[in-house]
Parts: C-alpha cells; structure tokens; sequence
C-alpha cells in the first residue's frame, strides 16, 4: 500500500498498524484496537508491511485461501498425475 492509501485510511478512521514479513505487529498496537493513528501519524511510520486492524470502525475481513486442488481423475498412464494448481486468495473488506 502506497502512503496515500494509508493515510486516506487513516483519515476515515481505520486503524494503521506497522507489520513484519510474518504479518507480526512491529512495537506496541494494543492502544490501536480501539483507536486509529491519525494521517500524520501513519506518514511517520517505516515498515516493511502494513496492517489492518479489524474490529476498528466496523471493520470485517473474510480471508478465505484456497491452495492445492488435485482431481484424482487425472491420471495419465504411466502412474504420472495432472494436478490443477491454484492459489486464490478472495479479501472481502466488509465496511458499514
């Protein structure tokens, strides 16, 4: 997310919260379950990632990751399988 995005975020009150690869929190985002840092705030913050965190203005995330899918009907002679990979990930911000 670019900082536009995030201070834009920010400004209609969602909750901001620094990341690591691991999607980890970086320092302390207790006190940003129940409020959200303002757009100067966030335009100060350097990361890796960046978060959301839900529960703040109404926020719902449906995260719903579908990985591998093998159709055991795909076997070619030779005891060699055909597999259909796919890895969709749907993110589904609920916003009231």
């Amino acid at each position: 997310m670019t900082k536009t995005y995030l201070r834009k975020l920010s400004s209609l009150g969602y909750s901001i919260i620094p990341v690591d690869e691991n999607k980890r929190p970086i320092g302390a985002w207790k006190k940003y379950q129940t409020e959200a840092r303002s757009p100067d705030e966030v335009e100060q913050l350097d990361s890796p990632l960046y978060g959301l965190v839900t529960g703040v203005n109404d926020l719902e995330v449906i995260d719903v990751d579908l990985k591998v899918l093998i159709d055991s009907r795909s076997r070619k002679p030779g005891g060699k399988n055909t597999s259909h990979s796919s890895r969709t990930i749907l993110r589904t911000l609920l916003i009231r």
